[in-house]
């Protein structure tokens, strides 16, 4: 059904409450292909999770 490799895209943007412990679950089981919560200069913290497909999810709080 699908042919090729698959391409990095963003595909979601995900609102969290917590994200600090959101972050700390994920690594929790295993995953690694999440960055580090980063607090931007606007005052919210984000962190990006690539899926095993490549697609990447910006999660913000």
């Amino acid at each position: 059904m699908f042919y090729g490799e698959p391409k990095e895209q963003m595909i979601a943007f995900m609102q969290v409450q917590g994200i600090e412990k959101m972050y700390e679950y994920i690594i929790s089981k295993g995953w690694n292909k999440i960055t580090e919560v980063v607090t931007q200069p606007w005052g919210g913290k984000t962190c990006t999770l690539t899926t095993i497909d490549g697609y990447i999810i910006s999660i913000f709080e």
